[in-house]
């Protein structure tokens, strides 16, 4: 999960796989059913989910960690996937 602080693109991921975005978006589709770049969103949105239940850092710390550009792409993101705020998702978590 390392990875994701750095934001990484499917480019990236390819790279590192010693495939081309092509192929791991065709790969992705084939094993999952979802396209490369949508399983990237879903694994940062579980990780930011199980860091809002650990409350140990704020919405703009994990949006940071994760490598949202800011905030407010984080919350915009995280309310389209759960229709709650990351602040309100916390707070029902506890």
């Amino acid at each position: 999960m390392a990875h994701l602080r750095e934001g990484p693109t499917i480019a990236d991921l390819a790279a590192e796989l010693g495939t081309g975005t092509a192929a791991l978006d065709h790969a992705c589709q084939s094993a999952r059913g979802k396209r490369a770049i949508d399983l990237m969103h879903e694994v940062r949105l579980q990780r930011a989910v199980e860091m809002l239940r650990e409350g140990g850092q704020s919405p703009a710390q994990i949006a940071k960690e994760l490598g949202y550009t800011s905030h407010t792409h984080f919350t915009r993101s995280f309310v389209a996937a759960t229709g709650q705020r990351p602040e309100t998702f916390r707070d029902q978590s506890s």
